[in-house]
């Protein structure tokens, strides 16, 4: 009866730990995959990802740009911020039923990238944009690692849905086009 308890106890702590989600970042290499002169895209130069277990951050860099990418695992939407024109924009944007659910070695894939082909590298599509992201680095990291503002959509975003965005970048395309 003791070894069953100890068995049991064991099993337990096992499968506690299978389940427990993964914390920590992800650093990724970019490589364009498509990309045509003339549209309103950009191709990010570097993407980190970082997750608490529950809550995701997606940081992408440019030369001239940065985008952040804020949500929870299994939540119905995300936040996707960045500057445009002077204005601090958070677009709001959902996640399909079942999103999030696809997991890596590095824990469960974000809303946004649930779409991509995860054979060794993840395929993105954004808008026109197509890339590949290659993992480059791994490093877990307790919970309790992160700060309690780190995942936490920051103030003084405006929020703009796509129309008013399309309005926005067409109000600005030159006259005749």
């Amino acid at each position: 009866m003791r070894y069953a308890l100890l068995l049991s106890g064991c099993v337990w702590a096992l499968l506690a730990h299978a389940q427990s989600p993964w914390s920590g970042m992800v650093e990724f290499a970019v490589e364009p995959l498509a990309m045509e002169a003339g549209d309103w895209n950009y191709i990010p130069q570097t993407v980190t990802y970082e997750t608490n277990g529950t809550d995701w951050r997606i940081l992408e860099r440019g030369t001239s740009f940065e985008r952040v990418w804020i949500g929870r695992h299994g939540a119905p939407e995300y936040h996707i911020l960045f500057h445009f024109l002077g204005h601090a924009v958070e677009l709001l944007e959902g996640c399909e039923p079942g999103d999030g659910l696809q997991a890596m070695d590095w824990g469960v894939l974000p809303c946004p990238w649930t779409k991509a082909l995860p054979s060794g590298e993840l395929e993105i599509l954004d808008g026109p944009a197509r890339y590949a992201l290659r993992v480059e680095s791994v490093t877990a990291a307790k919970p309790s690692w992160w700060d309690r503002a780190h995942f936490a959509m920051p103030p003084g975003y405006e929020p703009m849905d796509k129309l008013g965005l399309a309005a926005l970048m067409q109000s600005l395309a030159p006259a005749g086009n």
